[in-house]
Formats: structure tokens, sequence, C-alpha cells
């Protein structure tokens, strides 16, 4: 069951940037406006889930705050950062950021770790500088290596939130984290987008809606795995399944080609994931 369910959130994930992609190669889309509804179809999920079960916690509300904060940095930087540049490339390098939280179970955790695993951090490494090598085939345009990289840590500390908390609450309050940080975000993105006058178009709505509705998806899983899985084997796990469907996704939907370097950058990143599990 854990397997299916660490699939099913990487799946989403994967959708959601999908989505992502496809509505900024339809024309100039309002980075405020587009994030509101995705945020907004995210904290609708989590409202419909929650009813009449909410409790109210101030740790679990502070914890969501931090997550929120940075998920709303991964969510702006990460629009930008797939409008710029390749969505195969992009996915798979803020995917990686599973280095963060796998090096916070290490240190903060204690979490025990063999001498294949550590291997397997390196070739990870490698697998990244492999593949923020721009190539002609694809296209990537002026800030994207900043975008990517801001994406990749603010990722890396969503996964470091989620799993505190829920060392802390070990399988409680998963609903109450989810809604508080959606919320958030939600009510951020509306201020910002009333004082710049942003609003996001028809059309982007209705790739904004499933995306922001499979972004909770993921969110919510990965929450709740987090309590069952140690970090050094969940996260892992999450990234080889999103390689694998960031791969199909890019042959299939965008005709990503990739150089030699890239491909075996790939294919080691789908190596080190198996020896960090």
């Amino acid at each position: 069951m854990y397997y299916l369910l660490t699939f099913l959130s990487s799946a989403s994930a994967v959708s959601q940037s999908t989505l992502t992609k496809l509505s900024s190669q339809k024309g100039k889309v309002s980075l405020i406006g587009f994030n509101l509804f995705k945020s907004l179809a995210a904290c609708l999920l989590f409202l419909c889930l929650s009813l009449g079960s909410l409790s109210l916690h101030a740790p679990t509300a502070l914890y969501a705050l931090v997550y929120g904060v940075a998920l709303l940095m991964s969510t702006l930087f990460g629009f930008l950062a797939l409008s710029k540049g390749s969505m195969a490339i992009t996915s798979l390098i803020c995917s990686y950021s599973i280095i963060i939280p796998c090096a916070f179970g290490i240190v903060w955790l204690h979490e025990t770790v063999e001498w294949y695993q550590y291997l397997g951090f390196a070739f990870l490494a490698l697998s990244m500088f492999l593949l923020r090598k721009k190539d002609a085939e694809l296209r990537f345009e002026k800030g994207w290596g900043i975008c990517v990289t801001v994406t990749f840590i603010c990722n890396g500390l969503c996964s470091v939130t989620q799993k505190l908390h829920q060392v802390a609450y070990p399988g409680e309050y998963c609903r109450e984290f989810s809604l508080v940080a959606a919320f958030f975000m939600t009510a951020v993105l509306l201020l910002v987008s009333l004082i710049k006058r942003e609003k996001a178009s028809k059309e982007s709505i209705k790739f904004a809606l499933p995306a922001g509705a499979l972004m909770g998806l993921a969110n919510f899983l990965s929450l709740v795995l987090s309590s069952k899985i140690d970090a050094t084997v969940l996260f892992p796990m999450i990234t080889i399944f999103t390689i694998i469907l960031n791969w199909l996704v890019s042959k299939l939907f965008f005709k990503d080609k990739f150089s030699l370097a890239q491909i075996f950058g790939i294919i080691l990143g789908a190596v080190s994931v198996i020896l960090i599990k």
C-alpha cells in the first residue's frame, strides 16, 4: 500500500507540473493569478477532506505556516522555471531536492545510513550537474538557473517541515496542517493579486484548478507517508517514480530531446535513488 501511495504522490506531482507547463505554452500567463487559483483548488480539496474533523492545534499551525512560505516560494519559482526551460530537466532537478530531507534525516534524526547510500548521494549530485548542462536541442531562457535553484531549495525545506511535524505528531493533524498551509498561500496570493490587479485568464484557470488539486494531493500523501517511512527511504522512492514519469511525459507531450550527457545524468539519477533506498 505504501508503494502505491508513493507512486500516486509522484504521479500527482508530475501531472501538476505537466499542466503548469502546458498552461505556460498557451501564451502570457499571470504568475500570481494562475497560482492563486492553483492554491485555491488545493485549499478547497483540504477543506472537503477536513469537514467535521478539524482540530485547533497551535503547534501544527506554526509548522504549516513555515511550510506554506516554503511551498509558496516553490510554487512561484517552479512556475517560472517551467515556463523558461525544459519540463523534464526542470522537474528532475527539482525532484532531486530529496538530498535536503535525506541529509536532515541523517544529521538531525540520526537515521542509519550505509556506505552505498553515501555513494548514492554522490551519484545524485553528479546527475544534477549533468542535467543542468544546457543543450542546443532544449530551450532555456535567462533566469532559469536561479528559478530552478530556488525551487530546489524550497522543495527540500517543504519535505523537512513535513518530516519534523510528523516526528512530533506521528499520524496526527495531517489535514489541519495541509489546510492551514493552503489557506495561507491562497490569502497571500489573493492579497498580491488585488494590489497588482493581476487576473488569470479563463484558459489558464482550466489548467490551474486541476493542477492545484493534484499539487494538494501530492503534498498531503507525502505528509501522511512521512510518519510511516524513514526520510532516507520515502523521498528517494518518490524521486525514482518521478524520474520515470517525467521521462515518459517529456517524450510523449513535449518531444524533448536530450544530449548524451543528460541521458547519462538521468540514468545515474535513477541508480543513485536505488542506492539511497
